[in-house]
């Protein structure tokens, strides 16, 4: 049960989980049969305004009045990442269908993608790609 009110519910692709974006600055997952909370995603320092999954239902997204976009693996609910806004509150954010992007819609009327990577291995091998190569040294 919610112990404050929700602020968006969504199933995980598979059906198998819901996750729910509160007023207490918490996101819940639920198993959808039981409707047992299976983890609870700590974090936020404001309500939670939106939680989706991915479409690997992997990972979780959030965005909050805080500002922030949080990451979280939907297994452990370890948070993976948080990106901050330039646009005050995030009122909701999305993953785009392949899981690669995020978009999120902000307060002040502004919207941002993000690019996200599934591994940390992921993200080195993209910033070495588009990365000039580093000069060790200069001689005359």
């Amino acid at each position: 049960m919610l112990e404050s009110a929700a602020n968006t519910a969504s199933f995980s692709p598979d059906g198998s989980r819901i996750v729910t974006a509160s007023e207490d600055n918490t996101a819940r997952i639920w198993d959808a049969v039981s409707g047992h909370s299976l983890v609870m995603l700590r974090g936020d320092t404001d309500a939670v305004n939106s939680a989706a999954f991915d479409p690997g239902s992997a990972r979780i997204i959030t965005s909050s009045k805080d500002g922030t976009v949080r990451l979280w693996d939907a297994e452990s609910g370890a948070a993976l990442a948080v990106l901050r806004s330039r646009g005050g509150s995030v009122q909701s954010a999305q993953f785009s269908p392949d899981g690669s992007h995020v978009v999120t819609a902000c307060q002040n009327s502004s919207g941002q993608i993000w690019r996200v990577f599934s591994t940390t291995q992921s993200l080195i091998d993209y910033a070495r790609a588009v990365s000039p190569p580093v000069v060790r040294s200069l001689a005359f």
